[in-house]
């Protein structure tokens, strides 16, 4: 990984940090436990009064950090475990401490000001901080771990992790940061917050950022940002307040996958009593660097896919696309009773596309990679007396649909050309996709795996609460809430089988059957470097509602010695969803009507596509207390 130089520039918003940074350590430790928090809680207090466990990530810390991405400022929270940015800017995994979950963001949604920015925090080729990015419109993140979170969120059991905006104040404010580092990336953060009026206040800011990527691909890899803004509206005696909020993000980001690599053989399965032990040292990549390198490079970038759609062309500079607009309704009013009623509605809609190069399990020699690619096979004294005698044919293995009956399988195609092109082939060559050269036997090569998923996505949700505080045997904050959701996703998934090398900028090759002389004779074996250029997938159709009831009281007794946090939630969700598997079914072969099957403008590539097969229907309820 290229190290990271960020260099910030002075923020006017900020000028109180540096002030703050030279107070004195035990100030700074007094300050961080009377720090005010939000989430988890239904008043505002302090960290020191809360039950639960809860961290907080202010400015300052963000500014000190630095983080690459939300996974990456994550990280610094004890209890989870974050990726960092292996994966790039977006897309990361966490896991928390004590669940046995691996990756994704299952049981950690990602809140804006409270409130879901989608409602179902893992869904698939979405991870759920594809659009929880922080700026220096993030006010702080807090992040609860267990807890209130299970109670008061939906999908909160693990860690509920808040996204706090900065609001406007009645003192004009504004901030610029800009971050350079060696790759070259270039991000600059903007806000500017202040009064309308003596009831209204405003704060809009975001940020826009491009980079050559965290790994040496070749192209640009990140580029995009976003905007948002909010109005606040407070009454005259503050019983009263409105908040309106904005956010547009529109960005592109690369995401990195696995390479090869090779670890020293071992004969026994390890055990707990005598675990197997591998020796680092002897560890060591296979044609491609660990420290920048990537299966991504400009040889990868373009490629063909086929499908149900037809024939497209994808890139992968497009990497992860987030393109989602999220608009948010909240207010407070205090009665005359003492109730408080809180309201928070967010609507959020828009699509994700993911553009991903995985690696496969083949990496050897050209020599290795092609022989495996064809085997001798002695022809039948029937079928070899139809193609004029007896003869050693190559055999064509290894996702190539080639066929054994011209008449049957290929009309339009003489068996004389069928011989030429097919069964006197003696062995695999590879080529160079890009300049048509032969790829050297000792050319590291492999398989990649393109998964390309486009999602159409919308979310809503409703949380409306009510609160009081009362005298019983102590003090009680009491919380009675209602939540409701509604989101759907439609979403396409498709990989591909692309050949390619493995080197410092990996490459797409063509195979091509050879004659005895090593000439290429018959049909591509590849399409654009695709064995298979339409592969596993699914496509899905997802639509789903929810509600929930819960009820939270928080009570201080023993002259506020002791508190008890004590709660329970109702959940239920509707879903309904409608899968279609790829599978090579009736219509797999889309040779194009205009070629002549078997010719020599052919190729084997587009005779077995995957297309999504029969409809897998779910339509259920599941609800649960909490």
């Amino acid at each position: 990984m290229k190290p990271r130089l960020t260099s910030g520039l002075v923020a006017l918003a900020l000028i109180a940090n540096t002030s703050w940074a030279q107070d004195d350590p035990e100030d700074q430790g007094e300050q961080r436990v009377e720090e005010i928090i939000v989430t988890g809680v239904t008043n505002e207090t302090s960290k020191a009064e809360s039950t639960f466990s809860i961290n907080t990530l202010d400015q300052s810390d963000m500014q000190q950090l630095a983080p690459i991405s939300t996974a990456d400022l994550l990280q610094n929270v004890v209890g989870i475990f974050a990726e960092g940015s292996t994966a790039g800017e977006a897309s990361n995994n966490i896991t928390v401490r004590g669940l046995p979950v691996t990756g994704g963001f299952r049981y950690a949604p990602q809140l804006i000001d409270g409130l879901p920015w989608f409602e179902e925090p893992e869904v698939q080729f979405m991870n759920n901080d594809t659009a929880a990015r922080g700026d220096l419109m993030t006010e702080r993140v807090e992040v609860v771990k267990g807890g209130t979170g299970g109670i008061l969120y939906s999908n909160g059991l693990g860690a509920t992790i808040n996204h706090i905006t900065r609001t406007g104040g009645q003192d004009f404010e504004g901030g610029y940061k800009m971050e350079l580092a060696d790759y070259g990336f270039i991000r600059n953060d903007l806000f500017v917050s202040g009064p309308i009026n003596d009831n209204l206040t405003f704060a809009v800011g975001g940020y826009h950022r491009t980079s050559d990527g965290l790994r040496d691909i070749g192209y640009t890899a990140d580029k995009g940002g976003q905007i948002r803004g909010n109005l606040v509206y407070t009454s005259d005696d503050d019983t009263l307040e409105v908040q309106l909020h904005a956010l547009s993000i529109d960005d592109k980001t690369s995401f990195y996958q696995n390479l090869p690599f090779q670890v020293p053989a071992f004969s026994e399965r390890g055990t707990p009593e005598n675990p197997t032990a591998i020796d680092m040292d002897a560890v060591w990549p296979i044609g491609i660097g660990f420290a920048e390198g990537s299966v991504a490079s400009p040889f990868t970038r373009v490629f063909t896919q086929l499908g149900e759609y037809g024939e497209r062309q994808i890139n992968l500079g497009d990497g992860l696309h987030a393109d989602f607009d999220i608009y948010t309704l909240k207010l407070r009013k205090d009665l005359d009773s003492g109730w408080t009623l809180q309201a928070g509605l967010r609507s959020s809609k828009g699509t994700n596309d993911f553009n991903s190069m995985f690696t496969g399990n083949d990496s050897t020699t050209a020599a290795r990679f092609l022989n495996a690619r064809y085997e001798n096979d002695v022809v039948s004294p029937a079928h070899g007396a139809a193609l004029s005698g007896n003869y050693d044919a190559a055999k064509l293995v290894g996702f190539f649909d080639v066929p054994a009956d011209p008449d049957a399988v290929f009309p339009g195609i003489s068996r004389t050309d069928f011989v030429n092109n097919y069964a006197l082939a003696q062995s695999v060559g590879a080529f160079y996709l890009d300049d048509g050269s032969r790829v050297a036997d000792d050319t590291i090569m492999n398989f990649l795996l393109p998964f390309i998923t486009n999602t159409d996505a919308q979310s809503s949700s409703f949380d409306l609460k009510a609160t009081n505080t009362f005298e019983l045997a102590g003090t009680h904050d009491l919380t009675i809430g209602i939540y409701g959701s509604d989101y759907s996703t439609v979403q396409s998934f498709q990989s591909s089988l692309l050949v390619a090398t493995m080197e410092s900028q990996s490459r797409l090759a063509d195979l091509r059957g050879l004659d005895a002389n090593g000439n290429p004779i018959g049909p591509s074996l590849t399409l654009d470097g695709g064995i298979l250029p339409g592969f596993f997938g699914y496509t899905t159709d997802i639509s789903a509602s929810g509600q929930a009831i819960y009820l939270h009281d928080h009570w201080e007794t023993l002259d506020n010695n002791l508190r008890f946090d004590i709660g329970v939630r109702w959940q239920e969700v509707e879903a309904n969803v409608v899968r279609r598997d790829r599978n090579i079914i009736a219509g797999s072969n889309m040779t194009p009507a205009s070629v002549i099957p078997g010719s020599d403008g052919d190729t084997t590539a587009d005779d077995e596509v995957f297309l999504p097969g029969d409809r897998r229907v779910l339509n259920d309820k599941f609800d649960g207390f909490g």
